[in-house]
């Protein structure tokens, strides 16, 4: 899979001719007609490498929709696209933090290529990111210190698990510091921003 993709427009069609064209090109996605509804899937944790999004829709915009990603989410860069390509348009998509912008009607293989730059991009980033804190961590996974090579394998695996939607499950006696695990594992996660509850 070359990425996952959150389309969003408020034309069914555009959607539904995007996503067919996105799948045989390798990519997974997923589409709203609602800004407002799009909103939603980022924050829920559903996680898209890239959003492709509609400047003009009724409600809230594709400007506003790329704002809130932004803030919420700036690890998830935003394509913009408009039939209405103007200078000022593209000016006001990359100062709300746009990623790239395309124009309408859209040339497929244009677009790809941008949502390929956007995914690896998002890539690079995440690897800056993992690669910065094992740097300036040194021994150190969240709230656990220790250097020792255990310890070291244990952040590693704890590294990979808090970059997953999936459940974790961690087990050990009592007083092993389960809870300093999970713990240390919030906090490196999508979620760190949602309250930990034990």
């Amino acid at each position: 899979m070359n990425g996952r993709i959150l389309i969003v427009d408020d034309e069914r069609s555009m959607c539904e001719l995007l996503e067919t064209d996105l799948r045989m090109r390798g990519y997974d996605s997923s589409s709203f007609i609602s800004a407002d509804r799009a909103i939603e899937a980022p924050a829920a944790g559903e996680d898209f490498d890239t959003v492709l999004t509609d400047l003009k829709m009724p409600g809230t915009s594709g400007l506003q929709l790329c704002e809130k990603i932004v803030a919420n989410r700036p690890d998830i860069p935003v394509v913009m696209m408009t039939a209405f390509g103007s200078l000022e348009t593209a000016v006001s998509a990359i100062r709300v933090g746009a990623f790239d912008f395309v124009t309408k009607p859209i040339e497929m293989d244009l677009l790809a290529i941008a949502l390929e730059r956007a995914v690896k991009h998002r890539r690079l980033q995440a690897q800056v990111r993992m690669l910065e804190e094992r740097v300036g961590n040194g021994g150190r996974f969240g709230e656990m210190i220790g250097d020792s090579p255990a310890m070291r394998e244990l952040y590693d695996q704890l590294q990979r698990v808090a970059d997953s939607e999936s459940s974790i499950l961690i087990t050990g006696e009592s007083g092993t510091g389960k809870e300093l695990v999970a713990r240390s594992v919030h906090k490196k996660s999508r979620r760190a921003r949602a309250p930990f509850v034990p």
